[in-house]
């Protein structure tokens, strides 16, 4: 096996483990913030199958404006150092939603995407 073989199968196995990690992470958090009653997607890289080592994770939060601190710390006490972005719905401009929400994922819909990646 040629060392550029071996590297690349590292990586892909760095990836793949990142992934796992972001794909656990993600659901406890999905589960997390919607105990709170409010609904919450996954965005960004990881909804489009686009995830790669130095991705974070981002979710968009449906809740009142006075709880989206509570919505932040639910998030946060469940990712712990791995990098998220939170992004309240109401504070999305309208003409961004449609990009913003493209391939937006719920906790069964990051499952089914992780079990055909």
């Amino acid at each position: 096996m040629s060392v550029y073989s071996r590297v690349a199968t590292g990586s892909a196995e760095v990836l793949a483990e990142r992934q796992r990690v972001a794909v656990r992470k993600a659901v406890g958090a999905l589960d997390a913030v919607g105990k709170l009653g409010f609904r919450v997607w996954v965005v960004g890289s990881l909804a489009k199958g686009r995830f790669n080592v130095h991705s974070d994770i981002d979710f968009v939060v449906d809740c009142p404006t006075n709880r989206e601190y509570d919505a932040f710390r639910a998030i946060e006490r469940i990712m712990g150092d791995f990098p998220f972005h939170m992004v309240p719905f109401q504070r999305l401009e309208q003409d961004a939603i449609p990009f913003m929400m493209e391939g937006a994922l719920d906790a069964s819909g990051i499952l089914v995407r992780q079990a055909k990646d």
